[in-house]
């Protein structure tokens, strides 16, 4: 998606799911959902100025994770639930981003991978639970 201002949405549901989102503008907003069953695969990339991403990965485990926001000003709020296999990779290369990261499973232990990259700072604005 190319250009300033848009509104991507997408939720997948059902079986295996995969989904790669690119935008080059500024002031997009991303929303994913990907919710049921297994196989869970994820991976935005917004090319831009102040871009707000949200995503949301739901069911029974196996859930992958990755954006990259190398540009100023973006937001990124990940939230992942189910059963165990749960990893994330945020790329972000600048300063003055918003974070809030929640990987939520009340019955099996998480097995998280956590990555966050900020090569211009200050970076601040981070936020992460594991339940």
């Amino acid at each position: 998606v190319s250009g300033d201002s848009n509104i991507i949405s997408l939720t997948q549901q059902h079986g295996n799911k995969y989904a790669e989102i690119q935008t080059s503008g500024i002031g997009n907003q991303i929303s994913a959902q990907q919710k049921d069953a297994n196989g869970k695969s994820l991976f935005i990339n917004a090319l831009g100025n102040s871009n707000n991403i949200s995503a949301i990965q739901e069911g029974v485990g196996q859930h992958f994770l990755q954006i990259d926001a190398l540009f100023g000003g973006a937001t990124a709020t990940v939230t992942q639930m189910g059963s165990s296999a749960k990893q994330f990779q945020l790329i972000l290369n600048n300063p003055g981003i918003g974070v809030t990261v929640s990987q939520n499973n009340l019955t099996t232990a998480d097995s998280a991978k956590m990555e966050i990259t900020c090569t211009t700072g200050p970076c601040n604005g981070y936020s992460y639970t594991k339940n």
